[in-house]
């Protein structure tokens, strides 16, 4: 017996493979899933978009949308032996490169990104929202989706500071866990 439904689209995955450690290539699981889109949370950043663009959005057989990280490190990955916080290294935040990376790729960027908590951001606290918030106040998201959408509370390591969590406006969204 077959089911025929239409393709899924999953909200929350990372197909830079080969960009970051937590890549998974994006066709083959894809494939074997169901899902014909696949929106990419956050794996590029501002300095590694045009490859994550031409090496695997450009050339994949199924669709694929993506958050841009703001930090110029993207989730360049995780190690047993190495853990270091994209956003723990305030030179690395760069707004001014994310804006513009955002705006020439509106066709593909859907929202921005960043990770702060003990293991994301770690003294830095949640000084990596507040520019992340700017840039989402210099390049407003443009899709429908975007404007309607709820609070991505999957941003955090729990449990959230009550200073982060007062930076974000929920829009009919659930409750954070």
């Amino acid at each position: 017996m077959y089911i025929v439904i239409p393709g899924l689209i999953d909200l929350h995955t990372h197909v830079y493979w080969g960009g970051t450690s937590l890549g998974i290539g994006a066709e083959e699981f894809c494939r074997t899933s169901g899902v014909t889109t696949a929106v990419d949370t956050g794996s590029a950043d501002p300095g590694n978009f045009a490859g994550f663009r031409k090496h695997v959005i450009e050339p994949s057989q199924v669709g694929i949308l993506a958050y841009l990280h703001v930090p110029h490190a993207g989730i360049y990955g995780f190690s047993h032996r190495v853990v270091v916080g994209e956003s723990e290294e305030m030179r690395l935040m760069n707004p001014v490169d994310a804006v513009a990376v955002a705006e020439a790729n509106r066709d593909l960027i859907v929202d921005i990104k960043v990770r702060v908590g003990l293991h994301a951001s770690g003294t830095s606290g949640i000084v990596p929202l507040d520019i992340a918030l700017e840039v989402g106040r210099k390049w407003p998201c443009w899709h429908t989706a975007c404007r309607q959408k709820e609070t991505d509370w999957h941003r955090f390591d729990w449990p959230v500071s009550p200073d982060a969590a007062s930076n974000l406006r929920p829009m009919n969204g659930p409750e954070p866990p």
